[in-house]
């Protein structure tokens, strides 16, 4: 299995991703994975279920990204149109670059969310997607399970706060 690192750059994008395949010039079937809040595009359900799909699947290929302020990203603020600005990037370099029979979506958390929302708002260019643990409600799960009283008070002041995991993530109100 190749793992192969490479960003999309588009105006004032730069999305940093990551390519599961097995031979490049055969891919026929993408799918597009997208992490949770906190994470990033090397954990390691993902490159568990790239080398299981891969395994059986010659003509497969499975791409990660980096969401905005997360992982490798260079961005400062979490904003979701960003969010949406990169997973539509995500899927027309992927449409572009392997002109795929199909296109699929996993999805965890946050990643879930934002895929739903993209299909919401865009249509859906996916053959199937797999969720899980999607946060459907993420205003929800951010006031009550991941931000401090402390966080809370200062949005609800307009004021910017840190949160997250392993790279704390500047969230606007």
């Amino acid at each position: 299995m190749i793992e192969k690192y490479f960003e999309i750059c588009k105006s004032d994008l730069n999305v940093k991703c990551k390519l599961y395949c097995n031979d490049i010039r055969s891919v026929r079937n993408i799918i597009v994975s997208c992490h949770g809040f906190g994470g990033n595009k090397d954990n390691s359900p993902f490159r568990r279920l790239a080398m299981r799909v891969l395994g059986k699947k010659d003509d497969w290929a499975m791409i990660t990204f980096d969401w905005p302020c997360h992982g490798q990203d260079a961005r400062q603020k979490l904003c979701l149109a960003d969010c949406d600005r990169y997973l539509s990037l995500v899927i027309d370099c992927v449409g572009s670059s392997f002109r795929p029979d199909a296109l699929y979506a996993n999805a965890t958390s946050f990643g879930g969310y934002l895929t739903l929302k993209y299909i919401k708002e865009h249509g859906n260019p996916f053959q199937r997607i797999s969720l899980r643990c999607p946060a459907v409600d993420m205003d929800h799960v951010l006031f009550d399970n991941i931000l401090t009283e402390e966080d809370r008070e200062q949005l609800r002041k307009g004021r910017d706060v840190l949160s997250g995991f392993e790279r704390k993530v500047r969230i606007t109100p």
